[in-house]
């Protein structure tokens, strides 16, 4: 089954800096590889709220308390990393910004039931959990070209 995905118009981003260009052009890369095949449209709808937080939070002090804007290395990871959540069938994070500019990759099934990956362009994961009132967990994990398994088991548990 092919699944049909939407047109895209040009990330219209504010930046012009080497590093805007690189994010704006890698966002077009990604997007034409995964509407050329057979796509886990999830990863569309993934990718555009990633294009959306970065356009959102481009601009330093975003929040009215010195947030930095979000970083191009930070985008990038996101991408990667979400290209290999799809490659998993993983399901799909929302996407936040931190205000270190880095982006908050966030799984949610209630108040006590959370997930998040955080990446900063440092290539290094930052993940921490919680599950029910007694149960947490937390790590790095370097950003290869495979989801680390402490990472993907945690992930798993929201399917």
């Amino acid at each position: 089954m092919t699944i049909s995905v939407p047109a895209y118009p040009e990330l219209a981003t504010t930046g012009r800096s080497k590093e805007s260009s690189t994010v704006k052009n890698l966002v077009k890369e990604v997007r034409e590889h995964f509407t050329q095949a057979n796509t886990y449209y999830p990863l569309v709808q993934a990718l555009q709220q990633l294009e959306a937080v970065y356009e959102e939070y481009s601009e330093n002090n975003w929040d009215g308390y010195g947030a930095l804007s979000i970083s191009a290395e930070a985008v990038s990871e996101a991408t990667l990393f979400l290209g290999l959540l799809s490659d998993s069938h993983l399901p799909m994070p929302d996407i936040s910004p931190e205000v270190d500019g880095g982006i908050e990759l966030e799984w949610y099934k209630s108040t006590d039931f959370i997930f998040t990956v955080n990446m900063s362009g440092s290539e290094i994961l930052g993940y921490s959990g919680f599950y029910g009132k007694r149960k947490r967990t937390y790590g790095t994990e370097p950003l290869t070209k495979e989801i680390p398994a402490s990472i993907a088991g945690n992930i798993a548990q929201f399917i």
